[in-house]
């Protein structure tokens, strides 16, 4: 990977809730620039097992994937709208059900840990409820998100506090903090005033939990991260900037007083975080952005100081990875058939060290 430099300087902006850094009304970028270079710490991986492929798999496509406590990895399906729990290279039990009724799901994409049963906690937007399920797979309970038009639920976590965030597609409440009762529900203020204005295919993003119950916020599409303290908001860049993609909304009359209404990209989006996960002080995401280590590294970042730390590659390119101690679990779909693999991670020498 030597030679491919990706050249920025060093930003960092700290705002307060009601600031905006530099960052007018109208949505202007929070950051022009990249943080610094990329540097590459040399890993090598045992891969520990693997599941899917083109034999027996319940596998059609896993979207999202968590640790689990026990050991091996809660795997969401959105074809499919069941949970897995896979260890081992095997399927441990599966989970869902598609409909409106007590225990069934319709639009499952947000999947956390419940830290004390230690199984998986489902966000269901179009039912716009959250499904506790135990660790053995069994349905334990759930409960409304509280809110009207909630829309689409992108991400959630779980925070050390027992509470939830959800990052979703409601323009009034696109940041949602649930309790873990699911009584109340709090819309969490953007991070910069711009946010408001942006349309939503922009702002997705996904929130990472932070020591001492509070929580982050990473854009998945352009710009960089953010982190939620008690009454203000540090910004910071990642490494590597990324431009957020361009929207274009038409309305066209067709007659009769329809309206066909339409949402596109005036270009393909070169997306910065395809996904992140923490773990303790560190801030852990795997870039999109135009370098050719795009999905092939994980950047980590130190969540006190927002400082860019280093670069872990990868061994093949991924769409999803999850954390537990130092091993990586991750999806991998470059074949015509998806794969979850488990990954063992082992460190190489200093001086195999190089710069992107």
């Amino acid at each position: 990977m030597r030679g491919l430099l990706l050249a920025g300087r060093r930003l960092l902006a700290v705002v307060g809730m009601g600031a905006c850094g530099g960052v007018g009304d109208s949505g202007e970028p929070l950051f022009r620039e990249g943080s610094g270079e990329r540097v590459v710490k040399m890993v090598s991986y045992d891969t520990l097992w693997a599941y899917g492929g083109s034999g027996d798999t319940l596998l059609s496509a896993p979207f999202r994937l968590t640790a689990a406590p026990s050991g091996g990895v809660y795997v969401l399906d959105i074809a499919t709208q069941q949970v897995h729990h896979l260890r081992d290279g095997a399927v441990q039990w599966s989970w869902g059900s598609i409909g409106e009724g007590p225990g069934e799901v319709r639009n499952i994409r947000g999947l956390a840990v419940d830290a004390e049963t230690g199984g998986p906690v489902v966000a269901d937007g179009e039912n716009q409820r959250i499904v506790w399920l135990s660790a053995e797979g069994n349905w334990i309970r759930e409960v409304s998100i509280p809110g009207e038009g909630v829309g689409m639920v992108w991400n959630m976590v779980a925070l050390s506090n027992g509470e939830f965030v959800l990052t979703t597609s409601n323009g009034n409440a696109p940041l949602l903090k649930v309790s873990r009762d699911g009584l109340q529900g709090w819309p969490i203020p953007p991070p910069w005033q711009g946010f408001r204005s942006m349309h939503h295919i922009q702002w997705i993003g996904k929130a990472f939990a932070v020591d001492g119950g509070r929580w982050g916020f990473a854009f998945e599409s352009g710009n960089g991260w953010f982190v939620f303290g008690a009454d203000s908001v540090q910004a910071f860049p990642y490494v590597e900037h990324v431009d957020f993609p361009e929207v274009v909304v038409r309305n066209e009359r067709l007659g009769f007083g329809r309206t066909l209404r339409g949402v596109g990209l005036l270009s393909e989006p070169s997306y910065s975080g395809y996904h992140l996960d923490s773990r303790g002080d560190t801030l852990y995401v795997l870039p999109g952005g135009t370098s050719p280590v795009r999905r092939r590294v994980l950047d980590l970042y130190s969540i006190k100081s927002g400082e860019y730390l280093v670069s872990r590659p990868l061994p093949g390119y991924y769409t999803r990875f999850a954390l537990a101690g130092d091993t990586v679990f991750v999806i991998d779909r470059t074949g015509m058939f998806p794969h979850v693999l488990s990954l063992h991670s082992i460190p190489r020498r200093e001086h195999e060290d190089d710069r992107q």
